[in-house]
């Protein structure tokens, strides 16, 4: 399940404030982290510098237009491209710190809204960023592993929402944080519950 709130700052001089933005919606995400130097057996400190890439879709997901009986469609994903570096602590717990490219958005369908003369009052969001984190990997029994970690999202881009017909500049940041397990079905294919 994915929400996505829109809140806004009555510090910042606002006279008149939008209304509060809440959508929830069904999606899937795929992450991968590759180790080539480990699979291939190299060792050494070559072993622990690994690829991450992730995929996330939201299916179904519609905003209501306010003071109507009308819905816009909404398209929500996110991609992450990025690079690991895994530390050993003991014999099996892993610390693993990163690097990662990020996009992100959450853009409104506005074709139908158009022919019916109904406004969206709501920008749409396109972020880039560069994402730093770090996280734990905790063995709980041979094949279920907790997992923890945090990204901080240093925003080089928002897109619409951060241009001058919308709310204009802005200081814009994300902080990502996760927890829960990875349950392994082979020692190189796990799925991740968090």
């Amino acid at each position: 399940v994915a929400q996505r709130k829109l809140v806004y700052d009555t510090r910042s001089g606002f006279t008149q404030v939008p209304p509060r933005v809440v959508t929830t919606a069904g999606g899937g995400r795929l992450d991968a982290e590759l180790y080539p130097f480990a699979l291939a057996g190299t060792g050494g400190r070559l072993a622990g510098l690994g690829l991450a890439a992730s995929y996330d879709k939201t299916f179904g997901l519609s905003i209501k237009i306010p003071n109507t009986a009308v819905s816009a469609p909404i398209d929500q994903s996110h991609y992450a491209l990025g690079a690991r570096y895994r530390f050993n602590l003991g014999s099996t717990a892993t610390v693993k710190l990163g690097l990662d490219y990020l996009r992100r958005h959450y853009l409104a369908d506005r074709d139908k809204l158009t022919s019916m003369a109904v406004n969206l009052d709501a920008p749409d969001v396109d972020y880039t960023a560069l994402a730093p984190g770090v996280s734990a990997h905790i063995p709980v029994t041979p094949t279920i592993t907790a997992v923890a970690g945090a990204n901080a999202m240093l925003v080089l881009e928002a897109g619409p929402i951060q241009r001058t017909p919308s709310y204009g500049p802005a200081t814009v940041y994300g902080i990502e944080a996760l927890a829960g397990v990875d349950v392994a079905l082979t020692p190189q294919i796990g799925v991740r519950v968090v």
